[in-house]
């Protein structure tokens, strides 16, 4: 049989990463980010800066954010008050990505499972999701 004459492959599921694919999300943990630092008498940073680190979680955000290794003193104290941070506004500027709600509507018509993977704490992505 050539290729020409096999039928393309059925999706039996799709799943989604939640923060910088189905969501962008950057602007709430930067703006988090960024309010820590000026808790703690620092400068917020460009944006630019933090959004390498932004879907890969709250240890390399306060990694980046202020120049410190996980095994500082201060690292887990700074990453607590960020999720802390990142709770009170979890949705206050995140949007879905141009496309994705076409996306998921296509995905129930076709009867195509779909799902969203993430790094983010439960307590974090159920309010995102609803």
């Amino acid at each position: 049989m050539t290729e020409a004459h096999l039928a393309p492959p059925q999706a039996r599921a799709v799943l989604l990463d939640l923060d910088g694919t189905l969501l962008d999300t950057a602007p709430d943990l930067i703006g988090s980010l960024n309010a820590l630092r000026v808790e703690n008498g620092l400068a917020p940073l460009p944006a630019g800066h933090l959004q390498p680190v932004v879907s890969h979680g709250s240890g390399p955000m306060i990694q980046r954010g202020f120049d410190l290794a996980p095994t500082d003193p201060d690292f887990e104290t700074l990453r607590l008050r960020f999720l802390d941070l990142s709770r009170a506004r979890v949705s206050h500027a995140t949007r879905a990505f141009p496309g994705m709600d076409e996306l998921l509507e296509t995905l129930d018509e076709a009867g195509v499972p779909w799902g969203v993977v993430t790094n983010k704490p439960g307590w974090l992505t159920e309010p995102l999701l609803d």
